[in-house]
């Protein structure tokens, strides 16, 4: 399944910001300072596991800093996205 991320791009101050709280890619000082950051899509991979369902999902994360660059996920959003939809409590 293909997910589209409606929340739009978050621009300065906050951008530096969500780089840091989502992603491994370095922010913050002179040289790694973001303009705009991006959810630019995911996908979520839903295997059946005898009664149950194993999931997986991945975002696409982009910051704009003299281009655009693909960072790498923290997994912090993934996994927030997951135990909403399936608590396991």
């Amino acid at each position: 399944m293909r997910l589209r991320y409606t929340g739009g791009d978050s621009g300065m101050p906050y951008a530096t910001r969500d780089v840091k709280a989502l992603t491994l890619g370095k922010a913050g000082g002179f040289w790694h300072i973001y303009n705009r950051f991006r959810v630019n899509g995911g996908t979520l991979t839903l295997v059946q596991d005898g009664d149950n369902c194993q999931a997986v999902l991945q975002f696409e994360y982009h910051g704009f800093n003299d281009g655009w660059l693909a960072l790498p996920s923290n997994g912090y959003f993934e996994a927030t996205v997951l135990n909403d939809l399936a608590p396991t409590h």
